[in-house]
């Protein structure tokens, strides 16, 4: 599946997204979601120093993002996943510089 959807400072992003259903308990069905996007050249004020950062690929990508679906009230109870973004940018120093920052979140409805 995939989706074009409009993020500041980026502009139009595809995201392609795959799902499985990894489990059953009871009424709760278990799904896994992976979804990656490719990043566009864009620019945007560096975090170290006074000017742009000029960042000319990246990605990101939201892997293993497990959602707990309760089946009998028809609603998401719990997700969990990663979110890693890479980028390849001039922040400013003229050298093209790899970039990666990674998160890890999980949330309880």
């Amino acid at each position: 599946m995939s989706d074009v959807i409009e993020l500041p400072i980026v502009g139009k992003v595809t995201l392609r997204s795959t799902s499985h259903l990894v489990k059953i308990e009871g009424t709760v069905a278990f799904v896994e979601t992976e979804i990656q996007s490719d990043l566009e050249p864009f620019e945007t004020e560096s975090p170290f120093m006074a000017g742009k950062m000029k960042v000319q690929s990246g990605r990101v990508v939201a892997d293993q993002v497990v959602r707990e679906y309760d089946m009998s009230r028809s609603v998401v109870r719990r997700a969990k996943g990663d979110l890693r973004l890479e980028l390849t940018a001039d922040m400013g120093f003229g050298v093209p510089t790899e970039l990666a920052a990674i998160a890890g979140t999980e949330v309880d409805i």
